[in-house]
This record gives C-alpha cells, structure tokens and sequence, in this order.
C-alpha cells in the first residue's frame, strides 16, 4: 500500500510539474515514459504474514490467546484482536493488538502447556533461539528467532 502511495504521488508530480511548465502535450507523449522510470524506482515494501485460515479449532484457540493477553496486561479481552499466522494444535504464531493506540501490539509466540495457552514471546523486540526451544516450536513459525 505505501509503495503504491508513493508511486501516485511521484506521479502526481511529475504531472503538475509539466502542467505549470506549459508543457501538457509533451507531457503527455512522455507520461508513459515518466510513470515506468517512477514505478521502477519505488522500493517493493515487505510483505507482512497472511492470516492463516480458521478451522473449527483455531476460532477456540484464539479465544483462549486472548484470555491469556488479557491476563498478562491486565486488559479486558474485548480489547484485545489475536491474527494467527501460523497455527498447529500447540503452538501458534500472530500478531496482537492490545488496544488501539499505536504500538499496543506486535507479533507473537503462543504455546499450550498442560492443556493451557501460555504467551511465550510477544511485542516488537528480538527474542532467542535459546529462550523458546523448551517449547518444541515448528520450523516454520521461529524461523526469525536469534541464535547466540
């Protein structure tokens, strides 16, 4: 989205400049021109984690991930929105948002222990390697852990 903002805007200008110059019907024989030379230079943002798709467990699992947030922060469960993005019967990996002001949230590590959802990793920071492996997490899901 902000690469394709970024690309309007460059084109937006690049138009108004040719219009104020006098230029219109130049400007119009380069348009082309000027928006694949704009387009090539805007910077592909990264892509952020699809959501994975809910089955009849997972809306369950969710629940109980927000519960347990709430419990961590003190917060009330209704304020809390949990996105898996990798799931399996034990683990699961999202992003949360603890409310609605910027920065009350990031992205998470969850485990069931003894039939419990527990909040292993959550927030914005670098977590390790080290600091999870007592959970058994898939591959797939700690793939940006730290090694030491």
């Amino acid at each position: 989205m902000k690469a394709k903002l970024s690309l309007l805007a460059s084109i937006v200008f690049l138009i108004s400049i040719f219009v104020l110059n006098g230029c219109a019907e130049e400007a119009g024989e380069n348009f082309t021109e000027l928006a694949e030379t704009a387009q090539e230079q805007v910077v592909d943002t990264p892509k952020t984690e699809e959501p994975v798709m809910e089955d009849e467990t997972s809306g369950e699992s969710v629940l109980e991930v927000r519960a347990a947030f709430a419990e961590k922060f003190d917060k009330e469960i209704e304020s809390i929105t949990v996105t898996p993005t990798h799931e399996s019967e034990n683990h699961m990996r999202g992003m949360v948002k603890l409310g609605e002001a910027i920065g009350d949230g990031g992205m998470f590590l969850a485990a069931k222990v003894e039939g419990k959802w527990r909040i292993v990793v959550d927030g914005h920071g670098v977590y390790t390697c080290l600091e999870i492996e007592p959970y058994n997490f898939p591959d797939d899901m700690i793939f940006d852990c730290y090694s030491q």
